[in-house]
């Protein structure tokens, strides 16, 4: 539930060429405080407290995961109007890496 909040900024980041660096911050931060807030909340609401049993069930994780994903791309597109965005260069790098480690082989 901790961690991949970062992984679709990076790849928003990579593949489109309006996303911002604002833009990624603000979607793994809302999406990790989102996915977190429904987590406990679930395990509070559906479970009546919140130890490390209750947090550690399918459903408050199952409730937080989906959730947060969905608000890291809302949180990732809104900031695209605030600046320019990128100029998609880092895609072109990360595609020299792949073609230069596939020659290697």
């Amino acid at each position: 539930m901790l961690i991949g909040s970062a992984v679709f900024p990076i790849a928003f980041c990579m593949m489109w060429s309006k996303c911002n660096k604002y833009g990624a911050i603000a979607g793994a931060f809302i999406g990790q405080w989102t996915g977190i807030t429904v987590w406990l909340c679930y395990a509070k609401i559906g479970y009546k407290t919140i130890n490390l049993t209750t947090t550690g069930y399918n459903y408050p994780m199952l409730a937080g995961e989906p959730l947060k994903s969905v608000c890291i791309g809302i949180g990732t597109c809104p900031a695209r109007l605030l600046s320019k965005g990128s100029d998609g260069r880092a895609m072109h790098y990360v595609e020299h890496l792949l073609m230069a480690s596939c020659a290697a082989w």
